[in-house]
């Protein structure tokens, strides 16, 4: 057995390493989780509802919600078994305009809201939207999801009509309208299959240690795509994914999850870094070692090699501050994965004396998340780079200068299928014989190790 479509992932779950935390979340203080089959069962009822409600193959549905959940998951698995294409929204109070725009434009016959403020904006221009027939309110504080009435038992009829329908649903059928957003444009949508995901996902096993026994504690919201591989990846392997909802929570919920793994983009870590750092409730004496820490940091960046005086200080430090760390985070972390824009040397060498390890790595949303990933053995880490190109694709630097670096050009099973037609900004990215124009600059080691060059970098 093998995931074909991303609404296999739990079966395959199920089959290899049935799993009694395979997702999870904190309500009143407490975990809440579910077993892979309970999912499935739910996910099975929900989408024979949906087809009821007359969701067909190909129709698009969009989530909206300012934090993901475990409801959230088995909601799109949902609408996957039921032929849909999932349309998930990170919602903010300054942009809900825009959640009027993307139902317009995707035609959605129904939407899920996860937030009582975006549902209520929905409904005050619902009627400018003709497509919608219905809004399904899933927000936690007014409504209990597994009392919900889309997961009431279906007629046997209604499942058999549910087999018969996931028959006909291919891997390069669309699975996905992913929206990123630019610092300067508006949001492009990426249409990505089923196989874009898994494909993607099954790359990053390939250089992540990741098994059953892991636990993952999901920070950035589904949204983001490299969020969404890293958690299909954990559903393949079979470990559990916990969301923890709001900043306000966080090392609560690490005390309680103890996750062994996290994944952030580079501004989160930064972000990360300075609430570890400037912090005001910390001792003088805290403050003092942060201080010396940093200090040691800032001699070599090329390197995390420590001379006999400063490694001796960082242990004493790790005695005193570090430890303390790793404790309010669970005590069982073991790494950190972070994407996006390259991460500065001196908070990846701080984080890696701190006893935390950083992966970084490079991708994009049209590449569905992941392009390459430095790993954890000695032959698939590089400090300083984004690691190595994931197997299943294939990259090239168009036109290197002296210095051999160019523009990055990417092919291979996880580029999107294309751009949606509903946005009217032009794309910046384009293909080119079946090569992904990615924009970015960069330059690739003999041995396959990728290095992402700012431009402004470049231009100096």
């Amino acid at each position: 057995m093998q995931a074909l479509r991303y609404f296999d992932i739990f079966n395959v779950q199920q089959h290899f390493f049935p799993n009694k935390h395979a997702l999870g979340h904190l309500k009143a203080g407490k975990k809440i989780t579910f077993h892979a089959q309970t999912i499935q069962s739910l996910v099975n009822n929900m989408a024979c509802n949906l087809i009821d409600h007359g969701l067909k193959k190909g129709d698009y549905v969009c989530l909206f919600g300012n934090t993901t959940d475990s409801w959230w998951i088995i909601v799109e698995l949902a609408i996957s078994s039921a032929g849909g294409i999932i349309v998930p929204i990170e919602t903010h109070p300054d942009h809900l305009d825009e959640t009027i725009e993307q139902l317009k434009t995707t035609q959605s016959k129904c939407c899920f809201v996860f937030h009582l403020e975006t549902l209520k904006y929905i409904e005050r221009f619902q009627e400018q939207i003709s497509s919608l027939k219905y809004i399904f309110n899933f927000d936690k504080q007014f409504v209990s999801p597994e009392n919900h009435y889309l997961f009431n038992n279906p007629s046997p009829e209604s499942l058999i009509t549910l087999e018969s329908l996931k028959g006909v649903i291919h891997e390069d059928d669309l699975a996905f309208l992913l929206y990123t957003r630019g610092t300067t444009s508006k949001p492009k949508g990426i249409l990505l299959s089923h196989k874009n995901i898994l494909e993607n996902a099954k790359a990053f096993l390939t250089l992540s240690p990741l098994s059953e026994e892991h636990r993952h504690l999901s920070i950035t919201h589904i949204a983001h795509s490299f969020e969404r591989v890293v958690i299909t990846a954990l559903v393949l392997c079979g470990a559990s994914t916990f969301f923890q909802s709001g900043e306000e929570n966080f090392y609560f919920a690490t005390k309680r999850i103890k996750p062994h793994f996290l994944s952030m983009s580079t501004e989160e870590c930064l972000n990360f870094m300075k609430k570890l750092t400037d912090n005001e409730a910390l001792s003088s004496q805290a403050k003092k070692q942060i201080r010396t820490a940093l200090k040691i940091c800032g001699k070599n960046l090329d390197n995390f090699n420590l001379s006999f005086s400063d490694w001796f200080r960082i242990r004493v430090i790790n005695l005193f501050l570090f430890r303390q760390w790793r404790k309010k985070l669970g005590n069982k972390l073991k790494a950190i994965y972070v994407i996006g824009s390259p991460l500065n040397s001196l908070a990846a060498k701080f984080f890696y004396l701190a006893g935390i390890e950083i992966k970084e790595g490079y991708g994009l949303t049209e590449a569905t998340a992941l392009v390459s990933l430095n790993g954890h053995t000695q032959d698939t880490y590089r400090a300083k780079t984004s690691g190595q190109i994931i197997p299943n694709l294939k990259v090239k630097i168009e036109e290197p200068n002296i210095k051999g670096i160019g523009e990055i050009f990417i092919k291979g099973p996880s580029v999107m299928r294309a751009y949606f037609a509903g946005i009217d900004e032009q794309p910046s990215f384009t293909m080119k014989e079946d090569w992904l124009s990615t924009g970015d600059l960069g330059y690739l080691s003999k041995d396959g190790f990728l290095t992402i060059i700012d431009r402004s970098e470049e231009q100096a």
